[in-house]
């Protein structure tokens, strides 16, 4: 019933009349789960939807802040595809959950990340996999992740400047080509192809290490390494990233998840790295002491 109230189900008519009509209850709750036949049809709240909590959080005292927080990676290189992200969700300066699933599985052969607020990811995230498995239903094929990227940006150009707030990296291989691609698609119906990404609040600092050290031959474990050390990095100086790091590597065989390490062992672990430099290093000779007066 609590979910009911917040879909307003509860003020439908068939909901608050006492006699029974078959085909007037139909009608009403065909009109009130229209999205459930198409997912196309909920749209998020807009503007004035969020004025008005904010005006009355004036009032009541509660404010809710949406600014969102993670850090998601994506890495293509000459041995496929390599998407890591984050698990911590925020609420603004709230920490709402250390164990979100920052990497969500769209088909047997495509990965995408989620960044923005978690339940416009979700939600439309979903009616991709749903699209995903139609096709492959319907046609006896996969979806290229070109045509994916190409619904979710449809969706975000649809939805543009009515409160969705979305950044998602598309891995995986499909379609006639059947080769590996790599997409960003977020919520201002901007769409790229390309090798390296990074989405979320900590992706300044992930870039920075990505962009110094990324290498098209570089081997498995060295990438593996690499994004892990780029999401800890963003962690350790975004307060709103953190929690554990997953991984996961797209081939043309499939995907798999490589590793999901916590972020405080990551931190021992480059710590302890840090720490090793300095002790192998030459130790500068100690100054002289200085002639007795």
């Amino acid at each position: 019933m609590a979910l009911a109230d917040v879909c307003k189900i509860t003020l439908a008519p068939y909901m608050r009349r006492s006699m029974y009509d078959l085909y007037d209850d139909q009608q009403g709750l065909r009109a009130s789960s229209s999205n459930f036949e198409d997912p196309y049809n909920l749209a998020p709240p807009g503007p004035y939807n969020l004025g008005l909590i904010d005006a009355q959080a004036q009032q009541t005292g509660i404010k809710i802040d949406y600014d969102p927080g993670t850090t998601t990676v994506g890495v293509q290189y000459q041995g496929g595809i390599i998407l890591a992200a984050d698990s911590r969700t925020t609420n603004g300066s709230y920490i709402s959950s250390q164990s979100v699933k920052g990497v969500i599985e769209i088909s047997d052969s495509m990965l995408a990340t989620m960044a923005g607020r978690a339940a416009d990811c979700t939600y439309w995230l979903r009616v991709l996999r749903r699209e995903c498995r139609l096709q492959e239903l319907r046609y006896k094929q996969t979806l290229s992740v070109t045509a994916t990227s190409k619904i979710i940006f449809n969706i975000c150009y649809r939805h543009r400047k009515r409160g969705l707030d979305l950044g998602v990296i598309l891995a995986g291989h499909g379609g006639v080509k059947d080769e590996l691609e790599l997409y960003y698609v977020d919520s201002d119906g901007y769409r790229q192809k390309g090798k390296l990404f990074s989405v979320g609040s900590g992706s300044e600092v992930a870039y920075r290490i990505l962009d110094a050290e990324y290498d098209w031959e570089m081997k498995d474990e060295v990438v593996h390494e690499l994004v892990q050390r780029a999401i800890y990095s963003s962690a350790l100086q975004d307060a709103i990233s953190g929690g554990s790091v997953v991984v996961y590597q797209v081939t043309q065989l499939g995907w798999k998840m490589i590793s999901e390490t916590d972020c405080a062992d990551l931190h021992e672990k480059y710590q302890g790295q840090m720490k090793g430099e300095d002790t192998d290093s030459d130790p500068s000779p100690p100054p002289s002491p200085s002639p007795p007066l």
